[in-house]
């Protein structure tokens, strides 16, 4: 998959989708969700070698908006990833 078609899951999933858990002022979507965990299985794909970001995938989502930062991670990489647009936020890990 190319990272435009990633773009174009990843932008509808996020405008159609309704973030509904509230922590600290951010809203969170359901990653229990059937339509969240297949955005999550799509950004494992792509956004990640191994345990640390896909440097090019990660520049190409921020340059369209969205925040790509680390809520967990150890001396091993990324435990916990976290994107962000417009007041909403995914976590994948």
């Amino acid at each position: 998959m190319d990272l435009n078609t990633l773009l174009e899951k990843l932008n509808n999933f996020w405008n159609s989708t309704e973030a509904t858990e509230e922590e600290e002022g951010r809203w969170w979507f359901d990653c229990y969700e059937e339509k969240t965990r297949e955005i999550v299985d799509l950004l494992w794909d792509h956004l990640f070698i191994g345990s640390h970001w896909n440097p090019d995938t990660r520049h190409f989502l921020q340059e369209n908006g969205y925040r790509c930062w680390i809520g967990d991670g150890d001396s091993f990489g990324i435990l916990v990833a976290c994107i962000t647009k417009d007041g909403k936020n995914l976590s994948v890990g």
